[in-house]
């Protein structure tokens, strides 16, 4: 993907009209050398793109520095969504319509624990969402790390809690029988669940039919939980210190290669799994499954997951 691609309309988009200098100040407590002269290169790299000019990889750096400290992340809260914070809410002007679509969709989304025994805390490793009523996708990443590297994981280990929102209340999680299916190439697990009355009567996400258009606005929902391969001030300002329950993060999709698609939301390890789901029409284009600190995300697109997930079910 070329990093200049559009970086000059995403930036403007980002900063929306504000004087570059605050929005510097807000990103520069979450980035760290070489970025030292933020500002500075931020304008000349905007200069640069808007005249058809390429600008240095430092001046790249900076602006793709300041889109991603534009990117909030909101808290699902008793079964609605948060508002956006005030710098996000001119970006994301249908943020209202979508945190009110994907309520009915928000508890199919649920977090992948290894089982402990009381009074411990189970041990949060992912996100994924269901397909089917006994089907959970996921990265299969996630199960490398919950089996220690094995991809096994026997019934009783494994469950999934699809409340879990901030001091709100939640339900019983829901065990893992076991692996449905590995994709054979990309990285995405099928996972079979013990089938509860109550998931059942919850509305799944849909696959989008329309293929990655780089600039439409998606968001990543899942549970991002604390990330050493992050900065930690990026994480205090875009997460706080509620970490570990459910949340919605909005951005961009930056454009599509193979298998993969590209976004910019806000990110850190327990996304893996998270759903990306176009903010229009609430269908899922991807499967988070990666991301470059300030910089970009990386996702299995949804035509690899439907014919994945199909084969699977019509076993």
């Amino acid at each position: 993907m070329d990093p200049y691609n559009n970086l000059y309309d995403r930036a403007m988009r980002a900063i929306a009209g504000r004087p570059i200098g605050s929005v510097v100040e807000r990103t520069r407590a979450i980035v760290a050398p070489p970025l030292k002269d933020l500002e500075g290169d931020a304008k000349a790299g905007l200069a640069a793109l808007k005249v058809g000019a390429r600008p240095t990889a430092e001046q790249v750096a900076a602006l793709q520095a300041i889109v991603r400290a534009m990117r909030p992340s909101a808290l699902s809260n008793a079964g609605s969504v948060d508002p956006l914070p005030e710098p996000a809410r001119p970006v994301f002007s249908e943020w209202p319509d979508f945190a009110r679509s994907i309520v009915p969709y928000l508890y199919t989304i649920g977090r992948v624990d290894r089982k402990s025994q009381p009074p411990l805390p189970s041990e949060p490793y992912g996100t994924g969402f269901l397909v089917s009523e006994d089907l959970f996708l996921t990265n299969h990443h996630v199960v490398t790390q919950l089996s220690g590297g094995t991809d096994v994981i026997n019934a009783g280990e494994v469950e999934i809690r699809f409340i879990q929102e901030y001091n709100d209340r939640d339900e019983p999680p829901v065990p893992v029988e076991g692996i449905c299916a590995f994709h054979p190439e990309e990285d995405a697990v099928l996972m079979r669940l013990t089938p509860t009355g109550e998931l059942r009567k919850r509305k799944r996400l849909a696959w989008t039919e329309t293929p990655a258009v780089e600039g439409t606005h998606v968001a990543v929902v899942g549970y991002p939980f604390p990330d050493t391969s992050r900065n930690p001030l990026f994480m205090d300002q875009i997460f706080g210190n509620k970490l570990g329950v459910k949340r919605l993060a909005p951005g961009e999709l930056l454009g599509a290669r193979k298998s993969s698609i590209f976004h910019d939301c806000s990110t850190l390890g327990g996304n893996s799994g998270s759903p990306v789901v176009d903010m229009k029409s609430c269908l899922v284009a991807g499967l988070h499954r990666d991301g470059f600190f300030l910089a970009r995300n990386e996702a299995v697109c949804t035509e690899v997951l439907q014919d994945f997930v199909l084969t699977a079910i019509r076993g």
